[in-house]
């Protein structure tokens, strides 16, 4: 990087984190491309976009079991390129990988049962950024991708760079060397428990009433504040009337605080309604 550029990348994470959401009350899906860099304040992640990168087409919503497209970002070419950012809620994946080397080799296993497509570099943990990353390459259909994954916030994180050539799949791959974590070291967050809204903790809790489809599934993540009451409430994937009436409902839980450091601390956790 040229002299002075560690200064603009320092200019550009201020930028782009003044007026935006603070982490213990951000969403996932509330990243945003803004002043030349992708911003996700509920990771913490800031990832300064290439010269000439832009967003490209919005994904879909998020899914019910917890998949996002965070952010799309592409370049016009020629050679074109894309980065694609994504995230597994891991409290409601199906089979949730233990660690992002586990979703890699994962991902290596499928990959192999596809005809035409090969491996061109075995999972592996790589350093991005001071930070243990999952990393495979593999190529198919004329075009190479790179995959990066990591876990956050009970999360797993990922980022897909596909390139029509190895040398600009590589430029894409050294780009990521500027991307920053901030959030998840930050002791004031939430600590991450599964099974948190269980009889075990809740103490008072109001059932929604809910209309739509039957036997469907409706994923939630709140926020337990230390004092035990609902301070944040995410409705992952509903209709407008059952995303209110979940909110209206969950307002009114309480749960025993985790004092298992000892002190009363903020928990995130998960839970699912169900249409009857």
């Amino acid at each position: 990087m040229r002299a002075g550029g560690k200064w603009i990348g320092v200019a550009l994470l201020l930028t782009l984190a003044a007026g935006t959401a603070k982490a213990e009350d951000a969403d996932p899906e509330d990243g945003r491309v803004a002043q030349g860099g992708y911003h996700n304040p509920y990771f913490g992640l800031l990832y300064p976009l290439p010269p000439g990168w832009s967003e490209d087409l919005a994904g879909p919503k998020p899914s019910k079991t917890g998949t996002y497209v965070l952010a799309a970002l592409t370049t016009p070419g020629p050679p074109k390129a894309t980065l694609q950012f994504g995230a597994q809620d891991l409290f409601f994946a199906a089979a949730p990988p233990a660690t992002a080397l586990a979703a890699a080799q994962a991902l290596r296993a499928s990959l192999s049962a596809i005809e035409g497509t090969a491996i061109d570099q075995e999972p592996e943990e790589v350093m991005i950024g001071k930070r243990h990353f999952a990393r495979l390459d593999y190529n198919g259909a004329g075009l190479f991708h790179a995959y990066f994954a990591i876990a956050l916030r009970c999360h797993l994180v990922s980022a897909t760079a596909t390139a029509t050539d190895r040398e600009t799949l590589a430029r894409i791959a050294t780009s990521l060397d500027a991307l920053s974590i901030d959030a998840p070291d930050d002791p004031a967050l939430p600590a991450c428990i599964k099974d948190f809204a269980s009889p075990y903790f809740v103490t008072q809790q109001i059932a929604p009433t809910l209309t739509g489809t039957k036997f469907t599934k409706i994923p939630v993540r709140i926020v337990v504040g230390p004092n035990g009451a609902v301070r944040h409430i995410h409705v992952i994937n509903a209709l407008p009337d059952q995303r209110t009436a979940i909110e209206a409902a969950l307002a009114q839980w309480h749960f025993t605080p985790d004092r298992s450091d000892g002190e009363a601390r903020p928990v995130e956790t998960g839970l699912a309604f169900e249409v009857k």
